[in-house]
């Protein structure tokens, strides 16, 4: 495995995927892609097979994001009760955005998405040790996962 190189113990596919595995189904956030993967034949489940399933897997669950889980369950209490109700236009994103029932969030490599329009991975401004400046949230590249909202930054010191 290319990030146990520096090692003098590499670390097996089976064993970096088995423990990947137990984080992910931990998160509860890739049950069903868990599953999809376990169904796949042997031969099938190398460490590359395993990167892009979940890669697309991520996509595809970042592409199904409600407004519930970005942290705006509460925001349909702000309509005035005698508003026409309407329908909610399915997700969209561009290379380094999502935009959910007008909402946009933007990807980082180092900190996931968040609110930011000058907050990409390009235009990071404290970037991680392995930051990938050309990162998107259509190709994160084993970037941060997380979803940053106001309920999850931190308060100044």
């Amino acid at each position: 495995m290319a990030f146990a190189k520096d090692t003098s113990q590499p670390i097996p596919e089976a064993t970096a995927i088995s423990s990947i595995l137990q984080v992910f189904a931990a998160s509860g956030v890739l049950d069903q892609y868990i599953n999809e993967w376990k169904r796949k034949p042997a031969a099938d489940k190398t460490y590359d097979n395993f990167q892009e399933h979940f890669d697309s897997a991520n996509l595809l669950r970042l592409e199904e994001l409600t407004t519930k889980q970005a942290g705006f369950h509460s925001a349909n209490f702000a309509t005035p009760p005698n508003a026409p109700a309407t329908a909610s236009a399915a997700p969209t994103t561009s290379s380094n955005s999502i935009t959910v029932d007008s909402t946009t969030m933007y990807y980082c490599w180092s900190h996931g998405l968040g609110f930011n329009p000058n907050h990409t991975s390009a235009t990071c401004q404290r970037p991680s040790e392995k930051h990938d400046h050309t990162a998107t949230i259509r190709n994160p590249k084993g970037g941060c996962r997380l979803i940053n909202t106001a309920a999850f930054r931190r308060s100044p010191s």
